[in-house]
């Protein structure tokens, strides 16, 4: 179990989110797709490289990226909620 603690008060925000967004298949060849559970609101999401440069952003609606024209590298994926954020990490082929 992960926990976060901020301003003293100890809560599993991060754990909730990491759980509630799901992105497959991964390593991804063509589209990646993103599924959330429950009534989880992304605001934004946002693609990196793995040297932390924003590739691209998308709108919160956005389930399925593709990945097709992406060279094969170690990506990440950030989505953001009213909550906080949660990053994946993801390998393309």
């Amino acid at each position: 179990e992960c926990f976060q603690v901020t301003d003293g008060k100890v809560g599993t925000t991060e754990n909730t989110l990491e759980k509630a967004i799901h992105v497959f298949p991964n390593p991804v060849e063509n589209i990646l797709t993103i599924e959330t559970k429950g009534n989880l609101n992304l605001t934004k999401i946002e693609l990196f490289d793995d040297k932390g440069s924003k590739i691209n952003a998308f709108s919160s609606e956005t389930r399925q990226i593709d990945m097709n024209t992406l060279p094969s590298a170690v990506y990440f994926i950030k989505f953001y909620t009213k909550d906080g954020f949660v990053s994946k990490r993801i390998v393309k082929l």
